[in-house]
């Protein structure tokens, strides 16, 4: 093993064989190398100086923007599916209370949630405490054949993502749907 001690005098650095080498042949002597400078090809370029703080600038600007890229995209696809998640959770419950007959008003046309809907429906219950970045559309159903209630949202999934910088989630749509068996009787 090899150190490289820095002499203070001139350009100079020395090569020192390490405690405990042996060289091939069995001794301990130390051999010294002396270098004059570094090779002309390892120096930065002319326009830099030789600045070491306008090294590190130039670094930095070919390193940051797709850190920063990286970071928004995590970002983004983070509160998407953030969203979803709280989106199935209440279409999950509303399902449940609209099953339980506890809730019996509902639209079948889809509502657009805001604060005009009331505790007596079951888009209420759909709507409440989801992410306030994006619109939502409500919509429930109920089949007395097979007696089941269907409780589903709707978003624009670009919206939902906060920054979609490549457009991944452009066009397309985030859905949360459940159903849940009627108990008691159909209306």
């Amino acid at each position: 093993m090899l150190i490289l001690i820095n002499v203070i005098s001139g350009n100079a650095a020395a090569v020192v064989p390490a405690a405990g080498f042996r060289s091939r042949s069995g001794s301990n002597r130390s051999k010294f190398l002396r270098f004059s400078r570094r090779p002309r090809d390892r120096r930065a370029p002319r326009w830099l100086g030789g600045c070491r703080r306008a090294t590190a600038a130039l670094e930095f600007a070919l390193v940051c923007p797709p850190l920063l890229l990286m970071l928004y995209g995590f970002i983004a696809t983070n509160a998407m599916f953030y969203t979803w998640s709280v989106m199935q959770n209440n279409v999950q419950y509303a399902a449940m209370m609209m099953a339980t007959g506890q809730v019996t008003s509902f639209s079948t046309s889809g509502l657009s949630c805001g604060s005009s809907l009331t505790s007596t429906q079951v888009e209420y219950y759909a709507c409440s405490g989801l992410p306030p970045w994006t619109t939502y559309t409500a919509k429930a159903t109920e089949t007395c054949a097979v007696p089941n209630v269907s409780v589903s949202l709707t978003t624009n999934a670009s919206a939902a993502g906060l920054a979609d910088i490549y457009l991944l989630f452009s066009g397309k749509t985030l859905t949360a749907q459940s159903t849940a068996m009627k108990q008691g009787n159909c209306p």
